[in-house]
């Protein structure tokens, strides 16, 4: 909450026992410090550590402190002592949820512990409350007080409940209570109000019968301090400070400005991953959408951002370059850093109001280039016979296998996306370095530069030395500058107390070679996408509370056509249920499209490969290669498709046959889920289909994708279509969360591009079915 720590005079009881009494009892909306005291169902809303310390006053005084509190996700403990510690209690309660987000139960031990007195010794209560939430709106709490018996004397249990609502948000919090004993005979009313007139503030009102109490707050991010009275029969009646420091910040009555952020490159595996016993690592998603953030984030004033740690595939470095640019925009200073820059390093720095390299480094500006590895001779020659069947010109996913150079269908497809890529660079260039087409083809033919002639160019701006980049900068502003790390930012994000499951939206990453059954990593060919494993994420997800819509982060190249159909189909359900928005990355052809076509709206970048509709099949014979180092096979096969799959010999003509009208069906299914999901005809499909690749602007101009954007597009689209306002913060649950053995970065493969032949070599002996695969290249 805001910063109000619930205050309490000298004199109150709680269950009959003494201590620091409540002025605002409200089970409903218990404060951060006597959560425990007032509902302990409401510890299961404690999202971080908090230790209190409270202070009695009397008239204008403080005294002593007399009361502590530590508070963790559910759990809360505190002590209060009277005077010298003459007389003492103790509270420890606990919770748990029962609902995600919505409703918990939670239970707390009191105990006296008299040390000059008799009179409460044995005092003991045990307390029960139940706390609901089902939205951001309301809140409803009861708590049983239990009896107990002391000195003789017997004191009854009671009960308390309240409904708090939230009219207009947080920023005005409405409460009602009522209090009755066991035998429901005598009911005591009263309410109150919070009001937060500004981030970081909070003024607080009870009222009863003869009570009124009153509070005022305030937060300064990891520390708050609160001070209220209470006036009883309009005389005043004592009050309490209390000072309080919590693991996570609050938002604060003086909120940051004028903070720089250091961004260092490198997350770029698409799927969260440790090392074997480290930290859980962010992945790419989480990495772009903490970007975005900091971007929006006024009391940042600008980026510093070093690509020395590499900056992946060029789509991900695309959506880099885009948050840059918008930051730029919005006026504010973006600093990029690159040692030796690159083809991609180039692009995104020209995003930058300065772009700088290092003194010895040396610029390498050379466009890029597609590669093509044949490996037919290298079979030939060691008797093994790839025999594969496949539909349309361009598919030519099995061509590394069965030629031994590039067709003209690959050919004219990879010219038309290196065009598409130099076009995108070139308007970057453009853009930002303010260079014309001839400038940047001169740049281009020249090759590698020294510094002084990537700044003559205007490609750059200057040199400097990495550890020097703070000091040119503040040189630059004409004064100092307070610089944090990404990590550093994430940390000082204020959390609130929002009720109920927050809105958010799931992002389900869905990345490598697709497979049936469960998403894996096989050493050293990196990882598969695994039917199993994504509808169970995907369904996963779409039943948390709170979740509004699913974004689905696509990175493959295709795989298996049954376990392509079983995720279309998957997607295609939850899609009646919620909005489905898809965010391609490096890669989404061919299955990875298949997957995709039915969602409600497809984002590409302009540097995704996509398209590459279509279907081949076949195996790889190697009886040739077993007759030469000496082993006989011999195969009894009583009908002609028995051995159809064996890799013992190629294709009988008949067998050639079946497996053509198996291929043929499985394309017509292909171009009918296409047809289905893009509102297009088969026919229309197949004109842009037969297995062709296209950039992410081309799929634009023919209708295999809605808009070019990346995951931050991705997922203002699904929360515009979710209803979710635009003042709306995104709060995001990315999927896989990898376990304590799960994502371990172990292969010197994981996370290679599915533009790379290994994605095809990496299911070589699993040719017995249709592959929707597009064609291995190495673009760079």
């Amino acid at each position: 909450m805001a910063g109000v720590v619930m205050m309490t005079v000298l004199a109150g009881v709680v269950a009959g026992m003494p201590g620091p009494g409540m002025l605002f009892d409200w089970p409903a909306f218990p404060s951060a410090g006597f959560v425990e005291v007032v509902n302990p169902a409401a510890l299961a809303w404690q999202r971080d550590m908090t230790l209190s310390v409270g202070v009695p006053s009397s008239d204008s005084s403080l005294h002593r402190p007399d009361r502590v509190y530590l508070g963790l996700p559910g759990i809360g403990a505190s002590g209060w002592w009277e005077g010298k510690g003459d007389l003492r209690r103790f509270t420890v309660g606990s919770a748990t949820t029962l609902v995600d987000g919505m409703a918990s139960i939670g239970t707390s031990y009191t105990w006296m512990d008299p040390v000059t007195s008799d009179e409460w010794e044995g005092a003991r209560s045990w307390d029960i409350g139940v706390s609901f939430r089902p939205s951001a709106v309301f809140s409803f709490g009861i708590v049983r007080r239990s009896g107990f018996e002391s000195a003789g004397v017997e004191h009854e249990a009671s009960y308390r409940g309240g409904l708090a609502a939230r009219p207009f948000g947080p920023v005005f919090t409405l409460t009602g209570n009522v209090g009755v004993d066991e035998d429901f005979d005598d009911f005591e009313f009263d309410g109150g109000f919070e009001v937060r007139p500004v981030p970081g503030a909070a003024l607080r009102l009870g009222f009863s019968e003869d009570r009124v109490s009153a509070g005022i707050s305030s937060d300064f991010g990891h520390v708050g301090a609160a001070f209220s009275g209470l006036l009883e029969d309009e005389n005043y009646a004592g009050g309490r400070a209390e000072i309080r420091l919590t693991s996570s910040p609050r938002r604060s009555i003086l909120p940051p400005s004028g903070r720089y952020v250091r961004i260092e490159t490198g997350s770029t595996a698409e799927e969260q991953t440790r090392d074997f016993l480290g930290p859980v690592k962010r992945s790419f998603s989480e990495e772009i959408l903490l970007i975005e953030r900091a971007v929006d984030d006024p009391s940042v004033e600008g980026l510093i951002v070093d690509l020395d740690g590499g900056t992946g595939t060029a789509a991900q470095a695309e959506e880099l370059r885009t948050q840059l640019a918008r930051a730029r925009s919005m006026g504010k200073q973006v600093v990029v850093y690159a040692g030796s820059p690159g083809n991609i390093e180039c692009y995104v720095g020209s995003a930058g109001t300065e772009f700088w390299m290092h003194p010895a480094g040396e610029t390498f500006f050379s466009g890029f280039a597609a590669h093509g590895i044949f490996l037919r001779d290298f079979l030939d020659n060691v008797g093994l016979y790839p025999d594969f069947v496949r539909i349309g010109e361009y598919k030519s996913a099995a061509d590394m296998l069965t030629r031994s150079d590039m067709s003209e269908a690959q050919r004219i497809a990879e010219t038309a996306l290196l065009e598409s890529f130099h076009r995108e660079l070139f308007l970057a260039l453009t853009n930002g370095r303010g260079l014309e087409p001839p400038q940047i083809v001169t740049i281009l033919k020249a090759g590698m530069m020294p510094p002084h002639e990537a700044v003559d160019a205007g490609l750059v701006d200057g040199t400097v030395f990495p550890d020097e980049i703070e000091e040119r900068l503040e040189a630059l502003n004409g004064r100092g500058i307070t610089v944090r790390s990404l990590d550093e930012y994430e940390a000082s994000i204020p959390i609130d107390d929002d009720w109920g499951p927050e809105p958010r939206i799931a992002v389900i990453t869905a990345t490598g070679f697709i497979t049936r059954g469960r998403s894996g990593t096989s050493f050293p060919l990196g990882g598969t996408m695994g039917s199993e494993t994504i509808c169970e994420l995907i369904r996963d997800a779409a039943s948390r509370p709170g979740v509004k819509a699913v974004v689905i982060r696509i990175d493959s190249g295709g795989g298996d056509a049954f376990a392509s159909e079983e995720m279309h189909h998957c997607i295609d359900e939850i899609s009646k249920e919620m909005p489905v928005v898809v965010s391609m990355g490096g890669v989404a052809a061919s299955g990875g499209y298949y997957i995709a076509c039915c969602a409600d709206s497809i984002f590409a970048d302009s540097y995704t490969v996509t398209g590459s509709i279509g279907v081949i099949g076949g195996k790889i014979a190697a009886g040739e290669l077993l007759d030469r180092i000496g082993i006989g096979v011999e195969t009894i096969a009583p009908y002609p498709m028995a051995d159809l799959f064996d890799v013992f010999s190629s294709f009988t003509d008949d067998q050639r046959r079946n497996v053509e009208e198996s291929i043929g069906r499985c394309y017509d299914l292909f171009t009918g889920r296409v047809a289905d999901g893009r509102g297009m005809t088969k026919e229309q499909v197949d004109s842009i289909g037969r297995g062709r690749i296209w950039s992410g602007s081309d799929a634009l101009e023919i209708g295999l994708v809605d808009r070019i954007g990346g995951l931050t597009d991705a997922v203002r689209c699904a929360a515009g279509m979710a209803g979710l306002g635009e003042d709306w913060v995104p709060v995001i649950e990315v999927h896989p969360r990898p376990g304590l053995f799960d994502g371990l970065s172990l292969s010197p493969f994981r996370g290679a591009s599915v533009l790379d032949p290994r994605s095809l070599l990496n299911q070589i002996s699993a040719f017995d079915r249709p592959l929707y695969l597009m064609q291995p290249v190495i673009v760079e």
